[in-house]
């Protein structure tokens, strides 16, 4: 088995569908490969006991393992754009949220709040009776 080396490189995201492509379709050239080699194999032999039958299958495992090789370098950056996208929408929700200062995550004291909701209910419902009103300014 030939030994197999991992390169890193970059490109323009622009290119990135192109280039995503040309590795799905250079996986889908490794399968069909395997394919012809199995059907030619098995439509043109009486006996698929012989070392030549073993060697093509040695042949036909290679191909379909690059074919995987390739399909998982594939997902993988399919995964790292897809976590990319993801990342860049939360980010843009996060500022948004930090665009409104204050508005968001503010601590509230609820007691504080329904004294001043009590007092303001005491105060309009004296200015709306005309005796309290009255005692008030007497």
């Amino acid at each position: 088995m030939k030994q197999r080396v991992n390169l890193q490189y970059s490109i323009d995201i622009d290119e990135l569908p192109t280039e995503t492509k040309r590795l799905f379709l250079s996986a889908h050239k490794f399968i069909n490969d395997s394919l012809s080699i199995i059907s030619e194999t098995s439509n043109n032999r009486d006996t698929l006991l012989t070392v030549e039958t073993l060697n093509t299958i040695d042949q036909i495992r290679t191909s379909m393992m690059n074919a995987d090789y390739i399909l998982a370098d594939v997902q993988n950056i399919i995964r790292g754009y897809l976590s990319y996208v993801s990342s860049e929408n939360t980010e843009d929700t996060n500022a948004d949220e930090q665009a409104i200062p204050g508005q968001m995550h503010q601590d509230i004291d609820f007691d504080d709040l329904e004294k001043k909701l009590q007092l303001f209910q005491s105060n309009f419902e004296n200015e709306n009776d005309p005796v309290a009103s009255q005692e008030l300014q007497d």
